[in-house]
């Protein structure tokens, strides 16, 4: 019989509206090296089932101490909601979720439209808080069920995304409560704030292993006082997905296309990002395309480059499938986007790369060999402009360093999570 795994806040059902592409290609990778490598039988448990569960109760954790507490007391508040529900629960659950009012077509339209900003819609938000004990009920069958609960980490464990860090982190918790074995995987780690280092600590502390998706999140981890031995090196999950057919680097001829990819959830650097796309058109002569791996923040970017400079396009957002064949298409691509940078080497596209909101970037170049520098956030045009015309020079021979990166990456993505088959097989 399969060993199942219970993979905690999975999104993979909502992989067609998620709206951050690196987001699906994760989740879609790490499921298809879990069942098509590894032979496991995975299973869901329910996205944000405690979404009251945020930040702000946590902020007073400074301890070991204060974080068992917390967890306990959530722990025993979420048993007995447990405890609770019985078979009206359901049904009023149901019908809250299908009924006349939600197969309702102007519902559906609104529906689709809060989904495209925000990856879930109405009813999916609202139920966890409505329905408690229903939520409660559930994960705690899902984790009783499970031989193996992990957590697909990539960059949650973060400051600046930490609003519902402790809910994954409890969910962790509960399920080591119960016996389980249990681990976090593909993730990167960047905390400082006081009360997530002793969250985090403490919660990594009961875990059976810890899988880091890039070397430099280890010494944060060794840092939060966990065994290092604990720790496994893997890489992005997005390197799980079945590796596409190229063109031969050599056979590449150049297209005179580049693909230019801003992130824009921090301040968009409008004046740095226009003068560089006027560069490309103006000086050198190329065609900038815009192309958006977070359909929202993404354009948003865009926009307020376009204000600074007119003459530039866009593609239309799409799911990473076809991305991947556009951005083979492109000479090279610039971006500040972690999981831009990956598409870029699932096809052996040369390209420029800028600091993404945490280290993670440097630590993929680390694992990958390119022999381009990542560049600062905040770098002046002319440390680019030499970049760029170095990347241009040299296209052909990075490219067929990024051909045999990808490959060694995607036979790692297998390779280095076979350990997570036998996590717990004692327990």
């Amino acid at each position: 019989m399969h060993r199942n795994v219970l993979i905690l806040e999975d999104r993979y059902a909502l992989r067609d509206s998620m709206t951050n592409l690196g987001d699906r290609a994760y989740h879609v990778g790490l499921h298809d090296v879990l069942e098509g490598h590894l032979g496991l039988e995975v299973r869901m448990s329910p996205v944000k089932a405690f979404p009251y569960l945020t930040a702000a109760k946590t902020r007073h954790i400074r301890s070991a101490a204060d974080a068992e507490a917390f967890l306990e007391r959530w722990r025993a508040r979420v048993q007995r909601a447990a405890g609770r529900t019985g078979p009206l629960g359901g049904r009023v659950r149901r019908t809250f979720e299908n009924n006349v009012v939600t197969r309702s077509n102007w519902f559906r339209r609104i529906d689709r439209s809060v989904q495209r900003r925000m990856s879930r819609g109405l009813v999916e938000t609202a139920s966890p808080y409505l329905f408690r004990g229903g939520y409660a009920r559930e994960i705690v069958d899902r984790i009783s069920a499970a031989d193996l609960v992990i957590f697909n980490g990539g960059a949650f464990v973060a400051d600046h995304l930490d609003k519902y860090l402790p809910m994954p982190l409890f969910e962790l918790y509960l399920a080591k409560s119960m016996g389980k074995p249990a681990a976090v995987v593909n993730h990167t780690v960047a905390i400082e704030r006081p009360s997530n280092r002793a969250l985090v600590a403490y919660v990594y502390s009961l875990l059976d292993c810890l899988m880091i998706r890039e070397p430099r999140s280890r010494d944060r981890i060794i840092d939060l006082g966990i065994d290092p031995d604990r720790i496994l090196q893997s890489c992005d999950a997005a390197f799980g997905l079945p590796l596409q057919t190229v063109a031969a680097p050599a056979a590449r001829q150049p297209t005179g296309k580049v693909g230019v990819c801003v992130r824009g959830d921090r301040t968009v650097l409008a004046d740095y990002w226009a003068d560089v796309a006027r560069h490309l058109q103006e000086t050198l002569g190329l065609d900038v395309t815009f192309f958006f791996t977070s359909r929202q923040q993404d354009k948003r970017a865009f926009e307020e480059i376009r204000d600074r400079y007119a003459p530039i396009k866009h593609l239309p957002f799409c799911d990473y499938a076809p991305l991947l064949n556009t951005i083979e298409a492109f000479d090279f691509v610039i971006t500040d986007r972690y999981h831009a940078t990956i598409f870029a080497i699932l096809v052996a596209t040369p390209f420029v790369t800028i600091d993404s909101n945490t280290f993670k970037t440097r630590g993929l170049m680390d694992m990958v060999g390119y022999p381009v520098p990542v560049l600062k956030h905040g770098a002046n045009l002319d440390e680019t402009i030499r970049l760029i015309e170095d990347v241009r020079e040299k296209r052909t021979s990075l490219a067929g360093t990024l051909d045999g990166a990808r490959r060694k990456m995607s036979d790692y993505a297998k390779s280095s999570m076979e350990p997570l088959a036998a996590v717990g097989r004692d327990v």
